[in-house]
């Protein structure tokens, strides 16, 4: 976020967080936060775009050793 009032550019939807695989010792996420314009890149911060597609989204609440159940019924 302080990057992109660096920028002088405001949020544009909801940030993601994009999962490529649950492997907690070599984890592979994407964090975004969705702008209305490609800004440079700067440090370890990388434009991109997401392509159009279905998508899911999950909602959990309760405790985090139960939270697998949840990533299972995600990746069906």
């Amino acid at each position: 976020m302080t990057y992109i009032e660096q920028m002088g550019e405001e949020m544009d939807g909801e940030p993601y967080v994009g999962y490529f695989n649950m492997d907690m010792q070599h984890l592979d996420v994407e964090i975004g936060i969705p702008v209305d314009k490609v800004l440079p890149g700067m440090e370890n911060i990388t434009p991109g775009e997401l392509p159009m597609g279905e998508v899911v989204t999950a909602l959990y609440k309760g405790p985090y050793r139960e939270m697998k159940t949840a990533y299972d019924e995600v990746n069906d």
